[in-house]
């Protein structure tokens, strides 16, 4: 899940793995760069090899856009809760997907139906013939 997080990316926040080998103090730091988060939900318990994860990483700093006016973050989480409405999301799409949203940090409303779905998630339709 991708969230723009409307702020700029502070180092002994966000990137706290860069200190003390690359950055020492946010002064040095001085980025303005807008943050954009990608929060990648393991749907196995035991979570990702490294090298697995190294890939998926790789995969979604690609997906961003505009990446000289941005810092990305990607983040890891092993949700069980994720897990189990991933499971029952042809059941109850909208259970997973709002459960998904409710973890974002900013928190704006989001109202979704099944027609503000695009062709990545629509569902499989049964027609009777």
């Amino acid at each position: 899940m991708f969230e723009d997080c409307c702020r700029k990316g502070e180092l002994l926040k966000d990137f706290l793995f860069l200190c003390p080998q690359y950055y020492s103090s946010e002064e040095e730091w001085d980025n303005d760069r807008n943050l954009i988060t990608a929060s990648v939900y393991t749907l196995i318990e035991e979570g990702y090899l490294p090298e697995i994860q190294d890939n998926i990483e790789y995969l979604v700093e690609s997906m961003i856009e505009y990446k000289p006016a941005v810092n990305h973050k990607v983040q890891f989480f092993n949700n069980p809760t994720v897990r189990k409405y991933y499971s029952e999301r042809t059941e109850n799409r909208m259970k997973f997907i709002n459960y998904v949203l409710s973890l974002c940090k900013n928190k704006k409303i989001v109202y979704l139906n099944k027609y503000d779905f695009n062709h990545l998630t629509q569902c499989k339709t049964k027609y009777k013939n």
